[in-house]
């Protein structure tokens, strides 16, 4: 996959570059596979995976219960490793998230808005779909914490549930 990062402020590159080349040995995560230069427009692209098994984003998959646990603890193994590796992706959602249906794994991809988690750094809270973001991401002073991501998962799975109708098998 190619992603032309025209306009994007090279502060900002060089953060996404610096997070993919950390996470490099995570599974479960698009991986960085090379940058480009376009000579004529200054442009660059990063080059990751491609999706040759790419079943849609999670939002328009139906999961059995049992497909969904297999998928949600994938999600929260490969988040626990980036966040011990001091990474918060937070820009988690339906559309960062890829499953593979012919492995039964997904990956995560989107890592624009990822950073380096440094306690009482200020981060830009203005990241992500609004549905997606913690409650407290809108209180003024508020400083960004792994807790972001876990919340995004939180609401994932909710929908996921939702959508699969096994509320149910889950609810009694």
């Amino acid at each position: 996959m190619l992603q032309n990062l025209n306009g994007i402020r090279k502060k900002h590159l060089r953060r996404q570059i610096a997070v993919l080349t950390h996470l490099n040995e995570v599974p479960n995560i698009q991986k960085l596979r090379d940058i480009i230069k376009d000579p004529k427009s200054n442009d660059y692209c990063l080059i990751s995976d491609i999706f040759d098994s790419y079943s849609g984003q999670l939002s328009s998959t139906e999961f059995s219960l049992n497909k969904l646990q297999s998928l949600m603890r994938q999600l929260f193994v490969t988040v626990d490793q980036f966040h011990a590796r001091g990474v918060i992706h937070r820009n988690l959602s339906n559309e960062s998230i890829v499953f593979k249906e012919k492995e039964n794994s997904l990956q995560i991809s989107k890592f624009e808005h990822s950073d380096f988690y440094i306690p009482n750094k200020h981060l830009d809270d203005d990241v992500g779909y609004l549905c997606f973001k913690a409650p407290e991401t809108f209180m003024k002073n508020y400083r960004i914490t792994y807790a972001v991501d876990i919340w995004a998962i939180g609401i994932l799975l909710a929908s996921l549930v939702r959508l699969s109708g096994i509320q149910s098998k889950i609810i009694r």
